[in-house]
């Protein structure tokens, strides 16, 4: 019995149950293909352990990273066993330059690629002591070319 007061459903494209089947399908659909361009990165990192010369690990040296192509840089300080990281950094040409107190910086170009993790170890070498000699010059007394002594007398006119 249908009466004019009573909704009609419209079945211009299909029930209910059939639109709620096909926007389950789109979002099963979305789900599966987001999924794999979720684990695509467009960044890489580096890391690495500074190592003095005795392979003993350098802690609170200094780490600084430029990237070449953008002008910019990060700072980080290495850890107790000399570890160092960084992350999400876009593609591209860097200058990693490694400084400790007491010994030798160590500076070296790398370059980074997508998805990319480097490894970038740093061997510091220890700063030796810096002397300065100075060395002076100044005229002998005595002539020293030759052997010979000469005698300057003045005379005297008046005697």
């Amino acid at each position: 019995m249908n009466t004019a007061s009573e909704p009609k459903m419209i079945e211009s494209g299909g029930s209910l149950r059939h639109w709620a089947g096909r926007v389950s399908s789109y979002v099963l659909l979305l789900i599966c293909f987001s999924a794999p361009a979720r684990g695509q990165l467009y960044t890489g990192s580096v890391a690495g352990t500074v190592l003095d010369p005795s392979d003993a690990a350098i802690a609170g040296a200094n780490v600084t990273l430029v990237d070449l192509d953008r002008n910019t840089s990060s700072v980080t300080r290495t850890d107790a066993a000399g570890r160092y990281l960084f992350r999400s950094l876009p593609p591209g040409n860097y200058s990693i330059k490694v400084e400790a107190a007491e010994f030798q910086p160590f500076q070296a170009q790398i370059a980074i690629e997508v998805n990319a993790s480097l490894t970038a170890n740093a061997k510091l070498q220890l700063a030796g002591a810096q002397e300065s000699v100075l060395v002076s010059s100044s005229s002998p007394l005595l002539p020293t070319e030759d052997g010979t002594l000469r005698q300057t007398s003045r005379s005297n006119a008046n005697q």
